[in-house]
């Protein structure tokens, strides 16, 4: 039989509050030149205007190839180091203008893209980096460009990916929509400062989500009327919980002084689902953890991170699994959540 969950009531003090345990103080941006990289900016200034952080705005030069050619000229780098950092400039420019109040600087790094902006940004403890899906070489077939695909791998810091399809921003991003996938799992609960932060920074809704698979049954020959009848029952079932979840998380973020709503939705996969939910809802944000109920250590992101990050043509925050402090959102703030369950009903 199903077990009688019960709901602690403390409230949530302020979204403010409650985003202390994971501050962004250093936000990233990584431009390689190409205009369309240059979708980043405006990004990484609402992210930081949020959380009052430090921007730099980082380019790699990249050495030419070596390997059966001559030197690289002396003068022509000496050159292109001149436009790199006067690019630099010229967009910092651009950026101040814009909001003069951000804290701003830029740097110029030389050598392979993605091997010295991941060095960089360890070395220099940045908390987010907002890269483009594409850059210089322009959209092509596969989600993601070479160095953008190295720099999601390789970055230990939460990211920020803006796809290269979206269309030019203004001057200054306002976010009036954000979404925020759940699972159930501490990992997916412990982005909701983060979303709450934002939310509150920008005046946005938040807007609480959750795809509920159907449930898989082994399937040796047909499935008799028993078997459908129990498939019925545990979407049924696992339906109901994961209302309960969400509408118990939504009340508590409402009591912040949020604008929150649920989206619930059920199918064959829940990643399509997923991405069913976000192209009806239209968030101006994603923002998840790197990994949910079904991390692996071995892998940078979970299945759902991944196919979202890859699919959803939006602007996907992820927020980094082991960047995060260990006393968890639930620590603080729910408890007695429900588990969502697949396999069977007790």
């Amino acid at each position: 039989m199903d077990t009688h969950v019960s709901w602690s009531p403390e409230p949530i003090v302020s979204a403010s509050h409650v985003a202390g345990d994971t501050p962004i103080q250093h936000v990233a941006a990584c431009l390689d030149g190409s205009a369309i990289a240059e979708l980043v900016l405006c990004h990484a200034a609402a992210v930081a205007d949020a959380y009052e952080a430090k921007v730099t705005i980082v380019r790699v030069l990249e050495a030419p190839a070596r390997s059966g050619c001559a030197p690289a000229d002396p003068l022509s780098w000496e050159v292109s180091r001149l436009e790199a950092g006067a690019y630099l400039e010229r967009i910092a420019g651009q950026v101040r203008s814009g909001d003069e109040t951000v804290e701003l600087e830029t740097r110029l790094l030389e050598g392979d893209p993605a091997v010295q902006a991941c060095h960089w940004i360890e070395a220099n403890g940045v908390d987010l980096t907002v890269i483009c899906t594409h850059g210089e070489k322009g959209r092509t077939e596969w989600p993601l460009g070479s160095t953008a695909r190295k720099l999601v791998e390789g970055a230990r810091c939460s990211l920020l990916v803006v796809p290269a399809s979206a269309a030019p921003p203004a001057a200054r991003v306002r976010y009036q929509r954000i979404l925020v996938p759940m699972d159930g799992s501490v990992w997916s609960e412990s982005v909701l400062p983060v979303a709450m932060h934002l939310a509150e920074a920008h005046g946005a809704e938040v807007v609480l989500a959750h795809a509920v698979p159907s449930a898989e049954l082994t399937r040796i020959g047909p499935l008799s009327p028993d078997d459908i009848a129990l498939g019925k029952r545990l979407l049924e079932r696992n339906e109901r919980v994961a209302r309960e979840y969400l509408e118990h998380l939504r009340a508590r973020l409402s009591a912040a002084g949020l604008s929150v709503r649920v989206a619930l939705a059920s199918g064959e996969s829940a990643r399509s689902e997923l991405l069913r939910l976000i192209a009806e809802e239209n968030p101006d944000l994603i923002t998840m953890s790197s990994c949910g109920s079904s991390a692996h250590a071995e892998t940078p992101f979970g299945t759902i991170a991944a196919h979202l990050l890859a699919y959803a043509g939006k602007p996907l925050l992820l927020i980094r699994a082991e960047q995060r402090s260990q006393r968890s959102y639930r620590d603080d703030h729910v408890a007695a959540a429900p588990r969502f369950c697949t396999q069977a009903i007790m």
